[in-house]
């Protein structure tokens, strides 16, 4: 199965147009024999004698092979017409790299329900005895969380299961906003593979919430049913009877002096990583 001598070039067929904007379009025919009824379409695209994808034309060599489409002709199935269509390329027909353009961007928000611990000024937020709420006062607050997805050439499942579920560890701005340290939280970064022109490009997305302000900081009022004493935990008695609520505390562990600010403790729970290498966009042009 193979194709008998070269192909070649046929009067009938050709054809030619020019239109308003100076695009310039040719078509030519080529026969192409082949030596069974069986031999198909790839075959004769391999056929010696027919112009390459990109070959120019003859005397207007700006307009290029487009595509080849062979079809059988006869009765026989061994005979071939190649129809070859030239043009001349507008700016927009050359694809863009994929890596060059520029990250799709979106911004909405997240509701977080917080126990209220402290007020707008930071002091604890307390009944007129001194004690606090219980149960305790809820808000709701609402803040930004941004979605950024973009080309990439790679995507690495280890350094994202690294990023996932981290805080930037070093102030940042992110298609706009700025953050301090650990005031986003990466709670998606994932990946789906997308072919183009050949190319296996990485189409990554990153969901970040982001906190400004307090940032992810975890703050809450000293409290419980044990205090230290002589560097022991010993229960706490109020009236003779161990405190049948939690009981505040000061900075050293010891039973808050009547009177005192109660003392509010800041923990850091989430893992903080190094943002610098996503290279996430700045702006929101990306």
């Amino acid at each position: 199965m193979a194709v008998v001598g070269t192909a070649q070039l046929i009067a009938r067929g050709r054809s030619g147009r020019k239109d308003r904007g100076g695009q310039r379009s040719y078509r030519e025919t080529y026969l192409v024999k082949t030596d069974t009824d069986t031999d198909s379409a790839v075959t004769v695209l391999g056929a010696s004698g027919l112009p390459a994808l990109n070959a120019g034309f003859t005397g207007d060599t700006s307009a290029i092979v487009m595509s080849l489409a062979p079809k059988v002709v006869g009765i026989g199935r061994r005979n071939w017409h190649v129809d070859v269509e030239y043009k001349t390329l507008q700016p927009t027909d050359f694809t863009a790299d994929p890596l060059d353009t520029p990250p799709d961007i979106s911004w909405g928000s997240y509701t977080l329900s917080e126990i209220a611990e402290e007020d707008k000024d930071g002091a604890a937020i307390l009944n007129t005895a001194g004690d606090p709420y219980d149960p305790p006062i809820e808000i709701d607050r609402h803040y930004p969380l941004v979605t950024i997805s973009r080309y990439q050439a790679s995507y690495s499942p280890s350094s994202a299961f690294s990023v996932r579920d981290s805080l930037n560890s070093a102030a940042v701005t992110i298609a706009g906003l700025a953050l301090s340290a650990r005031q986003g939280l990466m709670i998606d970064y994932d990946s789906v593979s997308e072919t183009i022109d050949g190319t296996t490009y990485q189409r990554v997305t990153y969901r970040i919430m982001c906190k400004p302000g307090s940032g992810w900081v975890y703050r809450t009022v000293s409290r419980g049913y044990r205090a230290l004493v002589g560097g022991e935990r010993k229960v706490i008695y109020i009236d003779g009877e161990p405190a049948s609520k939690p009981v505040h505390l000061d900075a050293a562990g010891a039973v808050l002096a009547v009177g005192a600010t109660p003392y509010v403790q800041t923990h850091y729970i989430n893992k903080e990583t190094s943002w610098s290498t996503l290279a996430l966009p700045a702006t929101v042009t990306g």
